[in-house]
Parts: structure tokens; C-alpha cells; sequence
């Protein structure tokens, strides 16, 4: 498989993660608007989006293919750039 940007996976995250994953009401402290913490997560945060545990009930309407996207680019090593 093709290599999958950090940007990609950004986009997905700033799109679907950080409605809630951000600021001081972050839950559990998870901010995922941190690029760092994202990728320093990148094995927990595959786990909760490829069993679709999160997002929450998906409500931000994750597809299928952006968890194909994330879990790839985590299987990949999670490259931060």
C-alpha cells in the first residue's frame, strides 16, 4: 500500500477527533489537536477506530475508509510527517 501522509491522517483526526479530543476538556486528557499526543497514541488510537469504539457512537460520522486510513498509516509506523 502506498504510504499514508501524516496530513492525511491530520485532516481525518481535525475532522472527526478534535470536536472532543481537545483543550482542557479533553477526555481522559487525550488532546489529539497535539501532533505530538496523536502521534505518541497512534497504537490506542488504532485500536479505538478500527473496533469503532470511538468516535463515541460515531458521532462525527467516521467512514469506513478514513479508519482504513488511519489504521493503515499506524500499521505503517505512524510517521509524523
Amino acid at each position: 500500500a502506498a504510504p499514508v501522509a501524516f496530513s492525511t491522517v491530520r485532516s481525518i483526526v481535525d475532522e472527526r477527533c478534535v470536536t472532543c479530543h481537545s483543550g482542557a476538556s479533553a477526555p481522559a486528557g487525550i488532546r489529539l489537536d497535539d501532533d505530538a499526543v496523536l502521534t505518541a497514541r497512534a497504537a490506542q488510537i488504532r485500536t479505538v477506530v478500527s473496533t469503532g469504539a470511538m468516535p463515541l457512537g460515531n458521532r462525527t460520522g467516521m467512514t469506513d475508509e478514513e479508519r482504513r486510513t488511519v489504521v493503515l498509516w499506524v500499521d505503517q509506523g505512524a510517521p509524523a510527517k
